[in-house]
């Protein structure tokens, strides 16, 4: 589960910064801050679901810290992440599969968006 924490934190962080970076374009500076306040909600309906599931999971805060991520080009790595969100559905029960699939619609939103 921390894999995919770090995931959706890694991308809130950036667009933190990439917020914070805008310069004069202040479309842009909306914008991140539109997508920014996105991720919170999902995110933390993930880790409440999975919390919640059939198997017993906890959000291990020693092994998110191991999870490195990098992000060169933001619209590559939403779709990576689209694809790493994808393979997780068919292990996940019905509850789990709806919050990831809202998350992918998230992903996908913010790729036109962007």
């Amino acid at each position: 589960m921390e894999k995919y924490i770090a995931i959706l934190k890694t991308y809130k962080d950036f667009l933190q910064f990439s917020h914070w970076n805008t310069g004069k374009d202040y479309a842009r500076h909306l914008l991140y801050e539109r997508l920014m306040g996105e991720v919170d909600d999902p995110l933390d309906r993930f880790v409440e679901v999975m919390m919640g599931s059939d198997t017993e999971v906890v959000a291990n805060y020693e092994e998110f810290k191991e999870e490195k991520i990098d992000i060169t080009d933001i619209r590559t790595y939403l779709m990576w992440a689209k694809g790493e969100f994808q393979a997780l559905l068919p292990a996940l029960n019905e509850a789990c599969q709806n919050v990831v699939v809202d998350i992918i619609e998230m992903i996908d939103r913010h790729l036109y968006l962007l």
